[in-house]
């Protein structure tokens, strides 16, 4: 009997836990509504802070940037 009330508290849980992925899933779609395409210019970047040196105003050629 025992069993069984850990069986369905176990199946309660997947349930809970899956039930909160799909709604957070759900309510992410519209920030993700991009329509980009091979080609296309990158959107600008919004950053809060750097974590690390300053913001880069222009690429550089033959430069790596990380």
């Amino acid at each position: 009997m025992n069993s069984i009330r850990t069986l369905i508290g176990t199946l309660r849980f997947q349930l809970l836990t899956l039930l909160v992925f799909i709604m957070f899933s759900l309510r992410a779609q519209p920030f993700l509504d991009i329509n980009l395409n091979i080609g296309d210019p990158a959107p600008p970047l919004k950053i809060k802070e750097w974590v690390k040196g300053e913001a880069v105003q222009r690429f550089e050629k033959d430069k790596i940037y990380v």
